[in-house]
C-alpha cells in the first residue's frame, strides 16, 4: 500500500516550486493545473511554456526534493523572479489521484504509458528503484532515484495540503518587502528560509 511505502521510507514532504507572484492564488485556491487555469482564463505565470508531457490536466510535485535540473536553471534563468518552494503533505499520494513517473514525465515512453500503469504502490516503488546507484550517490530513503521524478497529481490541490513555504537567504529576494507583506496575510503558513532547496541536489 502506498501508505507502507511512505512510512517505510519516511517521506515527509511533497514539492512544488513556482514564482512568488503566484503565491497569492494559490494560496487562496490551491494548485490548479494548467488546463483549469487556461479554461477559466486565470492569471499565472507558468514555470514551463511548453508542457510536454501532455497532461495539463495534472499539476507536477516532486517528493522530498525539487526537481533541481529544471528548477535551478529557471532560478539562473530568470533571475529578477523570486521563488517559493511549497512542501505539501504525503497523504496527496494516496488521498488523490496521483499517477508516479520514475523520471520526466515528458520523456516519450512514459507520455506513451496509460495512466492506469502509473498509479499505485507498484507505480511508486519504481521512483525508488536502482539500490546499487542509490548507494553510490549517498541517497537518502526519502530520495527518489532519479531527481526528475515526478508525481502528477489531478484535479486542484486544495491549500489545507500544503506544510510550509520556503525560501532563499533573505539577501537573494528582490521583493523582500512584498513578501513579508504576503506572509502577514497568510499567517496560517509558515514561511521559511530553506537555502538548500535552490541548488543542486
Amino acid at each position: 500500500m502506498i501508505q507502507q511505502i511512505v512510512q517505510d521510507r519516511k517521506i515527509e514532504y511533497l514539492i512544488h516550486f513556482t514564482r512568488t507572484s503566484n503565491l497569492t492564488s494559490i494560496l487562496v485556491n490551491g494548485l490548479i493545473p494548467r488546463s483549469i487555469l487556461r479554461d477559466n482564463r486565470i492569471q499565472f505565470v507558468h514555470n514551463d511554456d511548453h508542457r510536454f508531457d501532455e497532461r495539463e490536466n495534472r499539476t507536477c510535485l516532486s517528493i522530498s526534493f525539487p526537481n533541481c535540473k529544471m528548477f535551478y536553471p529557471m532560478t539562473l534563468n530568470y533571475p529578477a523572479d523570486d521563488w517559493a518552494v511549497i512542501r505539501l503533505s504525503p497523504n496527496i499520494l494516496w488521498e488523490l489521484d496521483c499517477l508516479f513517473t520514475e523520471t520526466n514525465a515528458a520523456t516519450r515512453y512514459i507520455k506513451e504509458t496509460p495512466d492506469n500503469t502509473l498509479r499505485g504502490a507498484v507505480a511508486l516503488e519504481k521512483l525508488f528503484a536502482g539500490e546499487e546507484i542509490r548507494q553510490q550517490q549517498q541517497l537518502k530513503s526519502f530520495d527518489t532515484t532519479d531527481v526528475q521524478a515526478e508525481v502528477m497529481v489531478s484535479g486542484i490541490i486544495p491549500p489545507n495540503y500544503f506544510v510550509d513555504l520556503n525560501f532563499h537567504y533573505q539577501n537573494r529576494i528582490k521583493d523582500l518587502v512584498g513578501l513579508q507583506a504576503l506572509a502577514k496575510t497568510f499567517p496560517q503558513y509558515q514561511w521559511k528560509i530553506r537555502p538548500e532547496y535552490f541548488y543542486q541536489r
